[in-house]
């Protein structure tokens, strides 16, 4: 989890880094989820909102084989 303090009045993008070690054969997704949060309120919750996204490996990753290849007689 990660969390940054945005001054009254910032209008500018935030940018967050993280690493995907392995873009192999297994599929996986991330949901970014965020919260504006006032802290002098307690943490009263402004806005949220939030975004997936899901890695799906192409054919040669997992080694499937070409409908042209197989043998559909057999």
């Amino acid at each position: 989890m990660q969390s940054a303090e945005i001054p009254a009045g910032y209008d500018e993008p935030l940018g967050f880094t993280y690493t995907i070690p392995d873009w192999g054969a297994t599929g996986f997704g991330n949901l970014f989820f965020m919260q504006l949060l006032d802290e002098d309120s307690g943490g009263e919750v402004w806005d949220l909102d939030a975004a997936c996204w899901a890695y799906s490996p192409s054919a040669v990753a997992v080694g499937a084989t070409p409908v042209e290849e197989l043998d559909l007689a057999n």
